[in-house]
């Protein structure tokens, strides 16, 4: 897996932030040939403010290995 998206609309939360920074971290130390950045969707504007606080995903989004979309309907169980 080179790439993936996380997060949804509802209940979303800093569980799904957690998961995509372990994800790029252990992507980024097996040198994973990434096609495109991992996304993460936040379910409601608070949470995707505090994430743009976190120094270690602001050095992801940096990088081009994390994007961190607007708080919005996004990636669920239901988009696929």
């Amino acid at each position: 897996v080179s790439s993936g998206s996380v997060g949804s609309c509802t209940h979303s939360g800093k569980d799904d932030i957690e998961a995509v920074v372990w994800a790029n971290l252990q992507l980024a130390k097996n040198n994973a040939n990434r096609k495109s950045p991992v996304s993460v969707t936040y379910g409601s504007r608070d949470g995707w403010l505090s994430a743009q606080g976190n120094t270690t995903i602001q050095k992801l989004i940096e990088k081009g290995h994390l994007v961190l979309l607007d708080s919005a309907c996004g990636p669920c169980i239901g988009m696929g």
